[in-house]
């Protein structure tokens, strides 16, 4: 009984106190409310934006390491270079690899419809739209036979089919670039834009990669990406 009164007592004693002094009172509830929203809401940006950061890293490409060479203006030796024996090495001794790809880029000219526009070409791999993410958006990716054949053929972004071809279809049309000349079988665009930051331009062309070694005569590759199988085999 005695503890009960007691407990009374500091509840009566505490609204006495806040009774007396209104403002300091509402001051303080104000100070906690406005404590404790804070700490829900760094808390929620914190959970938010690492869900967020680990999605725009999926969705570019997860679990993905790359290699090239750093040139810093120096001659290199040939057999520095990334190469396409490389490639099939790493297929061959890390079996934790769930994809490989290569690429070459260089600046191009393209024309369509009397016009010149400039983007970057860039030779690729089988599974380079695989291992980037890439979002085929109308037409199709390139085949196998376009590889073996090293086929004049080519896919473009988004960007480039609405810049050029407007609202019509730019499958199936020509494309002149530099000495040759190819059929644009495809479009595409990132999942996720790295504005700029990879091989990925605005005005990207995708060609085969036997297409580009045999124009320019180059047999390597720029940049190598390589895919693990799961997270926790790229922290072995």
């Amino acid at each position: 009984m005695a503890k009960t009164m007691h407990w009374r007592e500091g509840i009566k004693f505490a609204l006495g106190a806040l009774s007396a002094d209104k403002v300091k009172a509402s001051l303080t509830m104000l100070g906690v409310i406005i404590g404790s929203t804070a700490i829900v809401l760094v808390v929620t940006i914190v959970s938010t934006g690492k869900d967020y950061i680990s999605r725009q890293i999926e969705g570019i490409g997860a679990n993905i390491a790359y290699a090239s060479l750093q040139r810093s203006g120096k001659l290199t030796r040939q057999e520095d270079e990334l190469t396409p024996d490389d490639l099939n090495a790493l297929r061959q001794t890390l079996p934790g690899l769930s994809t490989i790809a290569g690429t070459y880029d260089m600046g191009a000219d393209f024309q369509v419809r009397d016009k010149t526009h400039h983007a970057r070409l860039v030779g690729v791999t089988e599974d380079f739209q695989r291992i980037r993410n890439l979002k085929i958006t109308s037409g199709r990716y390139f085949d196998d036979e376009d590889f073996v054949s090293r086929a004049k053929v080519c896919i473009v972004t988004d960007y480039v089919a609405k810049a050029v071809f407007a609202h019509d279809s730019p499958i199936d049309n020509m494309m002149k670039l530099d000495q040759f000349r190819c059929t644009i079988v495809g479009t595409f665009r990132e999942s996720i834009p790295t504005f700029g930051q990879s091989e990925i331009q605005n005005e990207t062309v995708l060609v085969p990669y036997p297409l580009i070694s045999s124009i320019t005569g180059n047999s390597f590759f720029q940049v190598i990406y390589a895919q693990a199988a799961s997270r926790g085999w790229l922290r072995k």
